[in-house]
């Protein structure tokens, strides 16, 4: 089976004061979420005739949250599918920093900067503050949140009810999240080469394309990771930027 796992769209961070740790936590755990911004939307139809003209799809499922099923109706209306939704392919809930780690330190550091723009926050938030919190997740420094035994206990059980509901040659659109789709391609795909490059891009870009083949036993292989070149050549040039 051939699992291609989707990040969503950009999501619209106009209404959240980013460099606010509060802010940042709340997101990290899932608390508060927006629709798509204008960019997230083209993202999305972009993945849409992507899969409409390379690779039509057999079923898309989608995380509950908004800016994962926005990314994923473009898809599935295009292809005439209904999306399903799916807990287990929400985004990880990372818990909170600790007032005095390095990262909470980083953030209130630069929340004092005057003049720091909204796109540039959007910028700093996405490029800079995600892998720093999902480092301090992995290592245990954040409080609250969801285990790695937890989280791997979700995807495990995603994974068998995809063999149970699909044959070995169906292809499965799956709308996520970017720590997950790193999470499952960094350390639940079979080890290969391209596993031990992943891990240094703890961050990937909206609308990026991870490309899994799952068999009937065994963790998934790993195909290619956070493809955006679907994109277009403008988009795929900031993005990379």
């Amino acid at each position: 089976m051939r699992l291609y796992w989707v990040r969503h769209g950009r999501m619209d961070f106009e209404e959240f004061d980013l460099l606010h740790l509060e802010t940042l936590s709340s997101l990290y755990n899932q608390e508060r979420e927006a629709p798509l911004c204008s960019r997230g939307r083209l993202e999305a139809q972009a993945v849409a005739r992507h899969f409409e003209r390379a690779a039509p799809l057999d079923a898309v499922y989608s995380s509950p949250l908004l800016r994962a099923r926005q990314t994923a109706e473009a898809t599935s209306s295009l292809l005439g599918l209904e999306p399903v939704l799916v807990d287990g392919i929400g985004e990880l809930r990372a818990g909170r920093l600790a007032q005095a780690s390095k990262t909470a330190r980083t953030v209130n550091l630069v929340a004092r900067t005057a003049g720091v723009a909204s796109r540039r926050r959007v910028r700093l938030t996405n490029a800079a503050l995600m892998p720093i919190y999902f480092r301090s997740w992995f290592a245990q420094k954040t409080i609250g949140g969801e285990t790695r035994d937890e989280l791997e206990q979700r995807i495990a059980e995603l994974f068998e009810r995809l063999r149970r509901e699909h044959g070995p040659d169906a292809r499965v659109g799956l709308f996520a999240h970017g720590y997950l789709i790193f999470y499952v391609a960094a350390f639940v795909c079979r080890p290969r080469r391209e596993r031990v490059r992943v891990f240094r891009r703890p961050y990937i870009a909206n609308g990026s394309i991870t490309e899994m083949q799952l068999d009937d036993a065994g963790p998934p292989r790993l195909l290619s990771f956070a493809r955006t070149s679907h994109l277009g050549r403008p988009m795929h040039a900031i993005l990379r930027a």
